[in-house]
């Protein structure tokens, strides 16, 4: 059921077309007092659009008027709730500092060229750089392997670098899910499977 429409005298509706301009919030105050009615804003704000009465307002910028953030192009504003207190932004963070990545490793930040910003520092996966540092570069065929499974423990002695054939047969396998005191035994198994594949396949010499 709709609701029945709002009648309005003569006198308020020369008022209302002689101060159509007032802000809507104001337009509506100065009418029910001046009226002793209670018409809502929405219904006066629809009887202005109704009529055609133009308030002036029209939501652009006129010629000449002047934009509140004029000169601003191509800056950053920063306000009070960018960096919490005694926050570091990244690119100001102290060399070697370290952080999580969102698959859970450690990555750190080393003197070396980032070849996608061009920036002469950059962050790194903490146990790769850790076994660089110690025993050069990582054969692209190989891949490093944390003894214990946890991520965050880069300690060059809970590092092992195993083929990539080896370390497939072992998630084959299930190795993760396996009793610490056989994973040993899978992981000296898997190497042998490995190595009898690259003997059939060519790929090794028999000792």
């Amino acid at each position: 059921m709709k609701c029945r429409p709002i009648k309005y005298t003569q006198a308020e509706l020369g008022w209302l077309s002689d101060n159509r301009t007032l802000p809507i919030s104001k337009y509506t105050e100065q009418f029910n007092v001046r009226f002793l009615r209670n018409v809502s804003k929405n219904n006066l704000h629809a009887l202005r659009k109704r009529k055609g009465w133009k308030t002036g307002r029209t939501g652009y910028f006129e010629k000449g008027s002047k934009p509140h953030n004029a000169g601003t192009k191509g800056l950053i504003r920063v306000n009070k709730t960018s960096f919490k207190k005694g926050q570091v932004p990244q690119n100001r963070r102290p060399m070697y500092s370290e952080r999580i990545n969102k698959d859970g490793y450690v990555e750190i930040k080393v003197p070396e060229h980032n070849p996608h910003t061009g920036n002469a520092t950059r962050f790194k996966l903490k146990h790769r750089w850790v076994w660089e540092q110690a025993h050069g570069a990582i054969p692209p065929s190989h891949i490093l392997k944390f003894k214990d499974d946890n991520k965050t423990n880069c300690d060059i002695s809970n590092l092992e670098l195993m083929p990539r054939g080896v370390h497939a047969i072992l998630n084959k396998r299930g190795y993760s899910h396996m009793p610490d005191e056989i994973k040993p035994t899978a992981k000296l198994i898997a190497k042998i499977d490995h190595k009898r594949f690259e003997l059939k396949n060519g790929k090794g010499v028999a000792a």
